[in-house]
């Protein structure tokens, strides 16, 4: 198990996740990273436009972005 940390990116500043959590691989991280972009999308619709979660790898180096209208498309 690794840890990943998922920090959020909401168009303005980049609020940290300070634990993470442990993931078997960095898919799994994206799975969870998924899941929540679309928690957050579903209350909260315009966060598509603008919002990314950047995950982080132990040694805080960011190892992947996701932007919210990738997972979730353009706002309709």
């Amino acid at each position: 198990m690794s840890r990943y940390y998922l920090h959020v990116h909401n168009g303005y500043d980049l609020e940290l996740d300070p634990d993470g959590a442990d993931f078997p691989d960095l898919r799994a991280a994206q799975t969870e990273a998924e899941r929540v972009i679309r928690d957050v999308s579903r209350f909260w619709p315009q966060a598509r436009r603008y919002m990314t979660i950047e995950i982080a790898d132990e040694t805080g180096r960011t190892i992947l972005r996701l932007p919210f209208m990738d997972v979730m498309g353009p706002p309709g």
